[in-house]
């Protein structure tokens, strides 16, 4: 075989060995991606925490217009015993009333029965007076007849008798004259007496109402306050039925914002991620290695500043590593506050907890392949202090671990 011929067939094989080599190291390159585990579980649990957030707002708002309504009831209900508590009042005040009427009309019939005794015994002196003088008179016509022939010399009690008659006839005349007054008064009394009794009936007719009134109020009173009590137990209720909404709204909220924040750190878009920073290193490193810029091995290039050696990708790989630790950071800010949701997930089992596996063995496997990339450390020990854990505290890091 001529030696133009062996170039060229070893020309031709050096050139599918690069290609083949370029052609794994580009799927290498896409696999650099985030894994779709933790595109399901993150993305997953922070659209469910946004679902969520929206109902607790929806709950958040009922509540808010139930406690409203049972604020309206509580101030309808104690209007309504105020009203109530004042006709109560009035009922009170209207059968006080008429008790003192019942007593002043039982006062005026006691009056009227003790004019209409004075009147019974002013008639019985007047009986007795008039009697008096019936019997003078027969008297006198008796004793004229007997001593007709002595007159004279009885003329002089005659005279005496007769003034005696004068003075028991004008006592009769008096006493009439009271026996007149006196049934004048009686007739009075007895008038004022029976409007005394219709006042009296009127008075415990309005003082049974009154009572009746008052005890439909006191009722009524005590209805209203058992409606107020209602009330403001349904308040209560309402008060309490928006604080756990309140508090379930910023539950969601707080857990959708951490999770977005979580996603940003491992592959975000506005902010550097730690993805794409993976992908800015795993560049920066395959430009060198195809252009053989870097004469040391890889795992000392990946940790050598290329602006005081010329070469290296100390610069991106340091965020890398920091950004990393933001992501462990943030995954145990989740376990912290939402065990359940990291270890289990949102309604389906989609764990939080089941992407760091997932993260932390593609980032390590795109980091040693370019930082071992012939596989020249084959002490495992070697390999993590060169290419693993060790590359933290050689850039003057602490790597945040996830216990």
């Amino acid at each position: 075989m001529s030696t133009a011929l062996r170039m060229l067939l070893t020309l031709s094989t050096i050139s599918w060995v690069v290609f083949a080599f370029r052609k794994i190291k580009q799927e290498k390159e896409t696999e650099t991606g985030v894994p779709s585990i933790v595109t399901t579980s993150i993305r997953h649990a922070a659209a469910k925490a946004g679902d969520a957030e929206k109902a607790a707002v929806a709950a958040q708002k009922d509540a808010e217009e139930k406690k409203a309504l049972a604020e309206s009831a509580l101030a309808q209900k104690t209007k309504v015993e105020k009203e109530k508590e004042d006709a109560a009042q009035e009922g009170l005040a209207a059968a006080k009333e008429a008790g003192e009427k019942a007593k002043a009309a039982a006062a005026a019939a006691c009056a009227t029965i003790s004019a209409e005794n004075a009147w019974n015994s002013a008639e019985e002196d007047r009986t007795a007076a008039q009697q008096k003088y019936t019997d003078a008179v027969e008297k006198r016509n008796t004793r004229e007849a007997e001593v007709n022939e002595l007159i004279r010399k009885l003329k002089a009690e005659v005279a005496k008798l007769i003034q005696e008659q004068e003075f028991a006839e004008d006592d009769a005349k008096k006493k009439t004259r009271l026996v007149e007054e006196l049934r004048i008064a009686h007739v009075a009394a007895k008038e004022t007496d029976e409007i005394a009794v219709k006042e009296l009936k009127a008075a415990q007719d309005a003082l049974k109402d009154a009572n009746d009134q008052m005890e439909k109020a006191s009722v009524a009173a005590t209805i209203a306050a058992q409606e107020e009590a209602q009330a403001q137990l349904d308040l209560d209720e309402a008060v309490e039925a928006l604080t756990v909404r309140t508090k379930e709204r910023k539950y969601q909220s707080d857990l959708k914002k951490l999770l977005w924040e979580l996603y940003d750190v491992i592959d975000g878009y506005e902010e550097p991620s730690l993805f794409e920073s993976l992908k800015v290193f795993s560049r920066t490193m395959r430009k060198m290695q195809m252009r053989d810029e870097c004469p040391k091995p890889a795992y000392e290039c990946v940790i050598t500043d290329k602006t005081e050696a010329g070469y290296g990708a100390r610069e991106q790989l340091e965020p890398v590593l920091t950004l990393y630790n933001e992501m462990i950071l943030k995954f145990l800010e989740v376990q912290e506050l939402y065990p359940e949701v990291f270890t289990t997930g949102i309604e389906d089992g989609l764990a939080i907890k089941d992407a760091l596996p997932e993260i932390e063995k593609n980032l390590n496997a795109e980091i040693i392949l370019f930082c071992d990339p012939t596989k020249a450390l084959t002490d495992p020990i070697d390999l993590d202090a060169k290419c693993g854990s060790g590359l933290w505290p050689i850039l003057g890091l602490k790597k945040n671990r996830f216990e």
